[in-house]
């Protein structure tokens, strides 16, 4: 055992006593010799002897450092309990500075929140205690607070209108709940529209989106404060049917039997996916007969309408569609250009002995609207020019 020999004046009452890490128990005795007989200021000295059992606990094991959801950078420690131990004393130590002491303990955990940040590498150690208060050795333990990341972000169900999310929990540390925020826009636009999400968790599905859209999401942990988990995660929704139909149908070159048919495109808002193409009926009003025509790409709109028939009225009819899902239809009517009038039928005349009175019906093609006849005669047997005159009725007397 170690000995130490104290020599100088009555008043030296302390001494320190090195190497008592080694746990176990210890007796400590103090016994006092005079160096000269006598009486000293008339108190006569005597040799004696005293003694103090000690004990030094054994060193903590199974000290484990387990981060905490409440902050990211908090931690409870824990450890194993030791026998014979009154206590625990925690401290933590920054690179090459000086350990710190955050607190004794007779529990075998301690939290730790406050007076740690985040991207650093902290060493943490716990001694015991005995019943005379002198520490055992440290366990120690490193641990870095690095930023919690989830890798395994993904959309697993998309709909026309809603993308549903799920991810695993990050490894450093699980937060107290998940946040998200999205950020969306139709892919026919430029303008975003955002939207967030509190006490959410996985898998988790956002809703209210528009289809055919494409959107980023950022997730969130909440801690003591947030931090950004994966951001910019892209997914899109998928199409589905056209719920606007086309805008203006324009008509050009109109002739009595031919007209181009242009229209403006599908409204972003109304496409809800790529327009892939149009029908285009147009039906004859009067013999009720119809005609259709596929017209493949989004972006031709426009059609020459031959083999038409003069100033006859035509329903046109323009369906967009997306991959075969069709969409609402857009009507308009338009008249061809007149043409020249058919031939009178039904001709008859009645004869007077100083008239003649023809009479006739209008032409079963008019090809407009007929407003005048002219009439030319000339006696049989001459050869001079025709007489013209005009008239609106069906009937007229020479």
């Amino acid at each position: 055992l170690p000995r130490v020999i104290v020599n100088g004046s009555g008043s030296v009452t302390r001494v320190t006593v090195a190497s008592l890490a080694e746990s176990g128990n210890y007796q400590c005795i103090v016994s006092n010799d005079r160096v000269t007989g006598g009486t000293i200021s008339g108190v006569t000295a005597v040799t004696s002897t005293s003694s103090l059992n000690i004990s030094v606990s054994d060193t903590p094991t199974g000290l484990t450092a387990t981060r905490l959801s409440t902050g990211l950078a908090h931690v409870r420690l824990s450890w194993s309990t030791v026998s014979g131990a009154t206590g625990y004393e925690v401290y933590y130590q920054l690179s090459s500075n000086t350990p710190v002491s955050v607190g004794t303990t007779a529990s075998t955990t301690m939290n730790i929140t406050s007076g740690l940040f985040r991207g650093i590498t902290y060493t943490f150690y716990v001694v015991s205690y005995g019943s005379a208060s002198l520490p055992s050795g440290n366990a120690s333990i490193f641990l870095t607070f690095s930023n919690p990341v989830v890798n395994d972000f993904m959309a697993t169900v998309t709909t026309s209108t809603t993308i549903t999310l799920t991810w695993n929990p990050p490894t450093a540390v699980v937060p107290i709940s998940y946040n998200i925020v999205r950020d969306c826009r139709r892919v026919c636009e430029s303008s975003t529209a955002g939207a967030s999400e509190a006490s959410i968790s996985s898998p988790h599905t956002s809703t209210g989106i528009p289809p055919y859209s494409q959107c980023t999401f950022d997730l969130i942990g909440v801690y003591d404060i947030t931090a950004e988990l994966t951001t910019d995660y892209s997914a899109e929704t998928i199409s589905t049917t056209p719920t606007a139909p086309v805008d203006d149908i324009i008509f050009s070159s109109v002739e009595s039997v031919s007209m181009t048919v242009s229209w403006d495109e599908v409204p972003c808002n109304g496409r809800n996916g790529p327009i892939t193409g149009y029908y285009l009926t147009y039906t004859n009003i009067t013999s009720n007969t119809s005609y259709t025509v596929n017209i493949t790409g989004g972006d031709n709109r426009m059609y020459n309408l031959t083999g038409l028939i003069p100033y006859t009225n035509y329903t046109v009819s323009i369906i967009p569609y997306n991959y075969n899902m069709n969409g609402p239809a857009r009507k308009e009517i338009q008249i061809t250009a007149e043409s020249i009038p058919g031939v009178i039928s039904i001709l008859k005349y009645a004869r007077d002995p100083d008239a003649i009175t023809i009479v006739w019906n209008p032409p079963t093609i008019p090809n407009g609207i007929i407003t005048v006849y002219e009439i030319r005669y000339r006696e049989s047997t001459s050869t001079g020019p025709y007489t013209v005159t005009n008239t609106t009725n069906t009937y007229y007397s020479i």
